[in-house]
């Protein structure tokens, strides 16, 4: 689909083009606004970071997107220059919850998360605090407290590495399931799917889904997983993760 932005200059609204889960296009339907484009952080830099929300199904969405020079779309009646392909796909927003928890930790105090979850930058961080079954996502990172039928909560960084590694042996299940070669012989940032992924080693299943899911960490707690993952120090020819290797590039082509 191809969605519209207003340039806020009075030109023509450019238009991007999406690829975007059935489902959603049906949300969009049910309600006017039932799909909002927000600014929130980025938990891994701390940047900003455009995210599309659900308001129907109360569900976060990364937008990822696929550069590629010379290309330009077709739009209608219209030409769009900038060719660019964007990617909606689900994100946990334990991630970006976890950002604000550790900017409080060495308060070392219980907070209601309403006076965490608070960002001058980023205002519609509070949209994160409408997310359902938020309360049971946060006993993964966090300690708890109830004093009048209201909760406070303080960052927990055992909770939260033991979090994370339940997500690190999720993603190498899925490598696993989808036969992804991770092996150190592997020399380019592109997925090899085939037999070859039986003779890769346990390590670097642990070390490709550790860099996967370090895209949505701070250096710091990745660090930290890393040592609680028992990593050793990577050698120079085990490739890094698609995404981490696709910012390299653009890093290099700048």
């Amino acid at each position: 689909m191809a969605a519209g932005v207003d340039c806020g200059d009075g030109l023509r609204a450019r238009q991007y083009v999406f690829l975007l889960p059935e489902y959603l296009k049906d949300a969009s339907k049910k309600m006017k606004n039932g799909l909002m484009f927000v600014k929130l952080v980025n938990p891994c830099s701390g940047e900003g970071a455009i995210y599309l929300f659900d308001m129907c199904l109360q569900q976060l969405f990364e937008i990822k997107v696929f550069k590629e020079k010379h290309r330009s779309w077709f739009i209608n009646q219209s030409v769009q220059s900038e060719g660019h392909l964007h990617f909606a796909t689900p994100v946990d927003p334990l991630f970006l919850i976890l950002h604000y928890l550790m900017k409080t930790e060495k308060e070392g105090k219980f907070q209601p998360l309403d006076q965490v979850v608070v960002d001058d930058t980023f205002p519609n961080c509070t949209l994160l605090l409408k997310l359902p079954e938020l309360e049971k996502l946060l006993g993964h990172v966090t300690e708890e407290k109830e004093i009048d039928s209201k909760k406070y909560y303080k960052y927990s960084k055992e909770k939260t590495l033991k979090w994370l590694e339940k997500k690190v042996n999720q993603t190498i299940v899925a490598l696993k399931t989808n036969k992804i070669n991770v092996g150190a012989r592997v020399q380019s940032a592109a997925f090899f799917p085939g037999d070859q992924a039986s003779s890769d080693k346990e390590e670097d299943y642990i070390r490709y889904a550790h860099g996967l899911i370090s895209d949505y960490i701070p250096k710091e707690l990745s660090d930290d997983l890393s040592k609680h993952l028992k990593l050793p120090e990577p050698s120079a020819s085990l490739p890094n993760p698609p995404s981490k290797a696709a910012a390299q590039r653009q890093r290099r082509n700048k």
